[in-house]
């Protein structure tokens, strides 16, 4: 069970907070990951409609409720104070809801471990008569899921050598990693990953050069006169899994050293 969470590196207990359920508000809420829409091509009149392309209509979203933590010890041995102030509730949505997204992480249960999501809160306050006692915290995600934890790849092949790796996403697909490549000889690069066959194709490359794509597609290059977006076939290399087959490799006709970093998509959302 979810006790607690931690958000841009700060713990909610930290501030005298827990997770809580209040009894007015019913169990059995629902948290789900964004729901794919499948558009549809049709043919023979209408009698065969095969799917022909998805989209995630939304991001995902997370409900939970906080309160001022009962189990505190009150070493002043005082009546323990339910209600939140307005200078208490103001620093909570200046900390939790902010126009930037930050990293959400769950704490107190272990099947969490590794996962994180990253967005922002909308803030509501949870009032009981004339007293203020929590807040309905709804969490909107950048993405339809959550994340894991880095991945991170390294390798050392030689010329026409494969690398095997799995992808540990959830999802069905690719994922565009960022990819540091250091040459070890001259030539015109070539590489591939044998899961989708694609070729990604850099030429003038020269033995010491370092070569840099962004998960954001970004290339660079360390050898300031290369000039690398001319020599580019724009073919950026990816990570992929389908259900299945989660093998991926990459392949290249230089020797090179490389790093593939990225976060797979996690299916899972906090309770």
């Amino acid at each position: 069970m979810v006790t607690d969470f931690k958000y841009d590196g700060t713990l909610l207990s930290d501030f005298g907070y827990a997770i809580v359920n209040f009894d007015s508000v019913k169990d059995g809420e629902v948290n789900t990951d964004s729901q794919i829409t499948f558009n549809h091509a049709t043919m023979m009149r209408g009698k065969y409609q095969p799917f022909s392309s998805y989209i995630y209509d939304d991001v995902l979203k997370m409900e939970l409720y906080i309160g001022k933590d009962m189990c505190r010890i009150n070493t002043a041995n005082e009546r323990f104070d339910y209600n939140i102030s307005v200078s208490e509730m103001s620093f909570l949505k200046r900390w939790l809801s902010r126009p930037t997204p930050h990293v959400l992480r769950a704490i107190g249960d272990d099947e969490y471990t590794g996962i994180f999501w990253r967005g922002s809160f909308i803030v509501e306050e949870y009032t009981l008569g004339d007293g203020r006692i929590g807040a309905h915290l709804t969490f909107e995600c950048d993405a339809p899921f959550g994340y894991m934890n880095d991945v991170v790849v390294r390798g050392d092949i030689e010329s026409n050598e494969e690398f095997e790796y799995n992808c540990a996403s959830d999802e069905i697909g690719y994922i565009y990693p960022k990819l540091t490549i250091l040459l070890k000889g001259d030539g015109d690069l070539k590489f591939s990953n044998s899961h989708d066959g694609r070729e990604t194709i850099i030429k003038n490359c020269v033995s010491g050069e370092i070569i840099t794509i962004s998960k954001d597609l970004q290339i660079s290059s360390s050898v300031s006169s290369h000039k690398i977006m001319n020599d580019f076939n724009f073919v950026f290399y990816r990570v992929s899994s389908a259900f299945g087959n989660v093998e991926n490799s990459i392949t290249s006709n230089l020797p090179i050293e490389f790093i593939i970093e990225y976060n797979p998509y996690a299916k899972a959302v906090m309770i």
